[in-house]
């Protein structure tokens, strides 16, 4: 699945086609099970499923022995995986839209950068507390 933002658009338009198809049915849902199955047959440890639609995240994992890891793929994969920078809210610009954040440690941190350069400029810092004797 994709590994680059230009190529969301593509991949989720792809998915759908898929998803549309039926469970697993139409022609495109067919080589991607296809697929799916020769590489549990070689001995794939596990699948990526990322930026499908949640019900093909369901299907596939149903269908499959191995476990399947979800970056945008609904909650009914084995697992599930995120862009920590994403998560902590570093990232700034578009994010997909399975992108929670659980923090806004950008803002944190040029908060503190902030006042860092305010005490240096200002002979705040380093204080007697922060300095040898």
């Amino acid at each position: 699945m994709p590994q680059h933002r230009k190529r969301l658009t593509e991949w989720r338009r792809r998915a759908h086609e898929i998803l549309d198809h039926g469970p697993l049915g139409g022609a495109p849902a067919k080589v991607v099970s296809s697929l799916l199955i020769f590489l549990v047959l070689v001995n794939i440890a596990a699948v990526v499923l990322e930026s499908v639609p949640a019900e093909l995240g369901r299907q596939v994992s149903a269908a499959l022995r191995i476990p399947t890891i979800g970056i945008g793929a609904g909650p009914y994969c084995d697992a599930q995986i995120m862009v920590w920078q994403d998560m902590a809210g570093l990232t700034t610009g578009r994010l997909p839209r399975f992108v929670k954040r659980y923090a806004d440690l950008r803002g944190a941190l040029l908060d503190a950068a902030h006042r860092y350069v305010t005490e240096v400029a200002s002979q705040h810092y380093p204080d007697p507390a922060h300095s040898y004797t």
